[in-house]
């Protein structure tokens, strides 16, 4: 392009959003220094002293249009070496001035790899096939202080050679900005692990390269089991911690190549490189659950946890990031449905079964519009009388196509999807009605346990306040009714769970622990909390005898709910040994089927109208 057209193409354009205005300020000074130099070489009766004057009468232009803007201006021979330069330039590059005007080798000033790319470029430029570039690469300064910079040059003939003039700036700031910002777009600031983004970019990358050598990569997620209960119990800093160490852990399990990210709360993502074998990634994740089961020390607490892993596989298991991240998730899904710490590989039929879960989550929802619901009761007995005091309500689900399905089977898929909130508060309206009706034909004083679960104590679960003005509605006191929660709520307790429940006793409503002994076991819950009842997980009687190890255990609990003011029910009694022997040992109250099965309301109500009948 011709100088003129050249310039008065930059007077017609606005400047680009990268470069300063006082910076597109400097390239139309060149691009008009370029005109005046043109002129000159056309004329070629002026010394090159004319054109340095032109030079330091064009600083003093950048000088005036911008006094914070360090603006380096060059001349180059086609011997790559320095033939001007202005003071600006010899500042930022630590030299003396007229040092880098007398023939100063440019490959003094920028690493070998760049300054093969320099000369490459400057030959272009002279030899007239790029007419002016622009570019950014690393320099030095003399003391060997690494910067970074943007050049700008413009071919011309001087003196009938050709020369290229142009401009420096340092961008370093700019560049360390640039890298932080960038840092913080693809790294996790907590564990300093690649976050979620650039883990998509390391899946894309993973999948091109594998595809291309016909290899087999593996990607695994990961997911800390009981972190949530860490963190609840002990605070986010030791959540923090327990993060940051075990992100650690991981790092030490993996080979070098191999890709660890973090996807957000306790969930991470491994990418093991190809090429692979089973024998390799089993021996990774074997790896992987033993460093993590071994004790964290989180500031003062000793705190122990476990991992949970599922591995999908490219080619087998997908071909795109989307089906292998799927896959992924249901394996790990699966291991947790397992039992946790463990590691499970991607199965066709665990697409199958996630395909069962959502047509049975549609069926849920419109279970619940259909009251396709109902309850039975199971008694709870006193162990001395053995008459029957309460029932707890039990939820079941009669499917019109798929018959009766298990509360086991449909109960965690209602907490997943929040469907467990009008859940529950159906089984309460049906059951303090029903209790309500037994209260006046049959037992005064009789009592019902409805299960509450910890997705119920959730931020937007659970109104108590309702729930207490339904009973005052129906004339029942507070008493009337147990909230059976397990150790998981009181795990969670924050102000959230810990004002319902405060509500909950500010009403009179009894509170049971469910499950007692199966999970923490903590004194310190029951101290905190005002709990009514200890539930003993059915596991401790079902093998109960008189030599049997768990008999020691019932009695350690009893003895304990009883020093500190419990009241304490048996689950699973099925024979009438494990009633003699816990009545023997103190125990309160027992349910099981030794007692009743589960019945309908129509069946407790003749149960109790039979009981009051044997009072009379």
């Amino acid at each position: 392009m011709p100088t003129s057209g050249l310039l008065i193409y930059l007077l017609a354009t606005a400047p680009p959003d990268h470069v300063p205005h006082a910076v597109w300020l400097g390239i139309l000074g060149l691009a008009l220094l370029n005109g005046v130099l043109l002129i000159f070489s056309r004329r070629a009766q002026r010394r090159i002293g004319t054109v340095r004057k032109a030079l330091a009468h064009t600083q003093s232009m950048f000088d005036g249009l911008n006094g914070n803007t360090v603006i380096g201006i060059y001349m180059v021979n086609d011997a790559v070496q320095f033939t001007y330069a202005n003071a600006q330039l010899a500042h930022m590059l630590g030299y003396d001035q007229a040092t880098l005007a007398d023939c100063f080798p440019l490959d003094r000033i920028f690493p070998p790899e760049t300054y093969q790319k320099i000369c490459v470029r400057a030959g272009q430029r002279l030899s007239g096939e790029v007419s002016r570039a622009r570019y950014e690469c690393p320099a030095l300064r003399s003391d060997g202080t690494p910067i970074d910079v943007e050049v700008y040059g413009s071919q011309i003939l001087l003196d009938g050679r050709s020369t290229i003039i142009g401009m420096m700036l340092d961008i370093s700031e700019r560049k360390r900005a640039e890298a932080i910002v960038w840092r913080q777009a693809h790294f996790d600031t907590l564990t300093q692990l690649p976050n979620r983004q650039s883990f998509q970019e390391q899946l894309q990358a993973a999948i091109t390269l594998s595809a291309d050598k016909e290899q087999a990569f593996a990607l695994i997620f990961l997911d800390l089991d009981q972190f949530k209960e860490v963190n609840d119990s002990y605070g986010h800093d030791a959540g923090d911690e327990l993060l940051q160490q075990a992100a650690r852990r991981l790092q030490s399990c993996i080979r070098e190549g191999d890709q660890l990210a973090r996807q957000g709360g306790d969930e991470f993502t491994l990418i093991l490189a190809a090429p692979i074998s089973q024998d390799l990634v089993n021996g990774i994740c074997s790896r992987i659950l033993q460093s993590i089961a071994q004790p964290f020390m989180l500031h003062e607490h000793r705190v122990q946890i476990s991992i949970s892993a599922g591995i999908t596989r490219f080619p087998l298991d997908g071909r795109d990031a989307t089906t292998l991240l799927k896959h992924a998730d249901l394996a790990l899904y699966a291991a947790k449905n397992l039992g946790r710490n463990q590691a499970s590989y991607f199965q066709d039929a665990m697409r199958q079964a996630a395909q069962s879960r959502r047509e049975l989550l549609q069926d849920l929802r419109a279970a619940i519009q259909a009251q396709q619901f109902h309850l039975l009761y199971q008694p709870v007995v006193d162990m001395h009388t053995r008459r029957t005091i309460k029932a707890e309500a039990l939820i079941r689900w009669q499917h019109p196509q798929h018959g009766l399905i298990s509360p086991a089977d449909f109960i965690p898929l209602a907490e997943e999807s929040g469907l467990i909130i009008p859940i529950g508060n159906w089984v309460f309206d049906t059951a303090s009605g029903q209790l309500a009706q037994w209260r006046r034909d049959h037992h005064p004083l009789f009592v019902i346990s409805i299960n509450v679960s910890p997705a119920q104590f959730g931020d937007h679960g659970l109104d108590p306040a309702s729930w207490i003005q339904a009973l005052h509605a129906q004339g029942l006191p507070g008493d009337a009714l147990t909230v059976e929660i397990t150790e998981q709520v009181l795990m969670g307790a924050e102000q959230h769970v810990s004002s319902r429940l405060l509500m909950f006793r500010d009403a009179g409503i009894l509170v049971a622990l469910d499950d007692f002994g199966t999970g923490y076991s903590s004194l310190a819950y029951l101290q905190r909390f005002d709990v009514d009842f200890l539930k003993i997980d059915q596991c401790f009687v079902r093998n109960l005898h008189p030599d049997s190890s768990d008999l020691i255990l019932c009695q350690a609990i009893i003895a304990m709910a009883h020093r500190l003011g419990l009241k304490v029910i048996a689950e699973g009694i099925e024979t009438e040994q494990q009633h003699q022997i816990l009545q023997s040992i103190g125990c309160d109250y027992g349910q099981g089927y030794w007692y009743a099965r589960p019945m309908t309301a129509g069946q407790m109500g003749l149960r109790l109208q039979q009981e009051a009948t044997d009072r009379a």
